[in-house]
């Protein structure tokens, strides 16, 4: 084994003892400083060719700090996936991605019409902690889907989009009990 896959496989590791978490700091490290761009293509690649392997959440992770166009489109692709648990990781790990093109993605994401792309794309918003997409969380408060309402709405509440009234507004329309628990 050399150098970088031991380097990749610190980064992977599923132990979580201080030892463990200090190697994995220190391997995240030297990846990023000495081998950046080989790195993110074998993550990338790795997530790609296995959406749902249980290491991808593990990868998602650590695809933020590579933060690339590329990076932007494996977790926007994830997020359209199959798996409901992985696309909120991806979700999480958009709204951590410093690229300018993160921004598109999570916008196109609330536009979409799957209930799980437009939840993990709130939780993304939600990450960023930029107000600037309260509009755009706003259009989706009347969703039927009762999950996306949850996250657009902890969304907002993340991101003080929401005053007073506006709560107690959408309390007094809103049907759903895990909704209505944000808004009190």
């Amino acid at each position: 084994m050399t150098g970088y896959d031991q380097l990749l496989a610190a980064v992977l590791t599923p132990f979580g003892e201080p030892a463990a978490r200090r190697e994995r700091e220190r391997a995240l490290t030297v990846l990023l400083r000495d081998h950046h761009d080989r790195a993110e293509a074998d993550l990338t690649a790795a997530v790609r060719a296995n959406p749902t392997g249980l290491q991808v959440p593990a990868v998602l992770e650590l695809l933020p700090f590579f933060s690339s166009p590329e990076v932007v489109a494996v977790l926007e692709s994830l997020m359209n996936g199959d798996d409901p648990e992985i696309a909120a990781h991806a979700g999480i790990a958009l709204g951590r991605v410093t690229d300018p093109t993160a921004r598109s993605a999570i916008e196109r994401s609330l536009a979409s019409t799957s209930a799980q792309t437009t939840a993990a794309a709130a939780d993304a918003a939600a990450t960023t902690t930029d107000p600037t997409y309260c509009a755009a969380l706003r259009n989706r408060l009347t969703d039927e889907s009762p999950v996306v309402r949850f996250h657009v709405v902890h969304a907002l509440l993340t991101l003080d989009c929401l005053s007073a009234e506006d709560r107690a507004e959408l309390a007094q329309t809103e049907h759903d009990p895990d909704v209505t628990s944000l808004l009190a």
